[in-house]
């Protein structure tokens, strides 16, 4: 199991013409892994790709979702 959150230039590879859908945990209640999501919306933005996140706000700090 990696604590690591998803590396938004690992995402970048891995997106292909036909991916329409990114989706990730905003917070992994196992591990405690908060993911970069703004970085990642970005990168899905940018890809024409939607991105679907289950951003439930008890699992990460009030921060994440007070200023994005």
């Amino acid at each position: 199991m990696t604590r690591a959150p998803v590396d938004p230039a690992a995402l970048a590879a891995a997106l292909e013409e036909e991916t329409v859908l990114v989706s990730v945990m905003a917070a992994n209640n196992e591990t405690g892994t908060l993911q970069p999501l703004s970085d990642l919306a970005a990168l899905a933005h940018e890809h024409g790709v939607l991105l679907h996140c289950d951003a439930d706000p008890r699992a990460s700090p009030p921060s994440t979702f007070a200023t994005e």
